[in-house]
């Protein structure tokens, strides 16, 4: 009997310890690499997403924000039928300055219209891939600033949610 508990009682080895920390250690460096690649890229989807006050050198300082209008979430249908798939859109609009937030939030209701027109036209493929949400951003800054009567009343469009099931 003496030798069954000493056959239990044996030692495990270390290496398995020893090759999670490395694991552990490689994931958490590799989500910081992305959240500082993030922080420093944002913004650069191209010529599409970038509000005209910035193209003509009126842009915001980094981390300098107009007045923020959140909108409820907008869910709309793809344009896939056979798909039966669906995107989930949270978006707060940058206004211009304090006297254009309430014509932004007078205009709520087409907004959401238009957005909702406009997210129901794409498809899943429409919607993959940072680039993609960009073009998208670009594109949705532009409605509103239509829907508003034109001018650049909204400057900047920001997600906090955006899903695809």
């Amino acid at each position: 009997m003496a030798d069954e508990t000493n056959a239990d009682e044996q030692p495990k080895p270390k290496g398995g310890s020893k090759l999670l920390l490395i694991l552990v250690l490689v994931n958490v460096l590799g989500m910081a690499g992305l959240g500082v690649y993030l922080v420093l890229f944002q913004g650069k989807g191209g010529a599409e997403a970038q509000p005209a006050d910035e193209a003509d050198g009126d842009a915001p300082e980094a981390g300098e924000f107009g007045p923020l209008v959140e909108m409820d979430p907008i869910i709309a249908n793809l344009n896939d039928p056979q798909a039966g798939r669906y995107v989930k859109v949270t978006i707060h609009l940058e206004a211009k300055d304090e006297e254009t937030q309430p014509a932004v939030q007078a205009a709520m209701v087409p907004i959401r219209n238009r957005l909702l027109i406009y997210f129901s036209n794409l498809t899943a493929v429409d919607t993959e891939g940072s680039e993609k949400k960009e073009e998208i951003r670009g594109h949705v800054l532009e409605l509103v600033n239509e829907v508003l009567g034109g001018g650049n009343k909204v400057r900047r469009v920001f997600y906090s949610e955006f899903v695809v099931q």
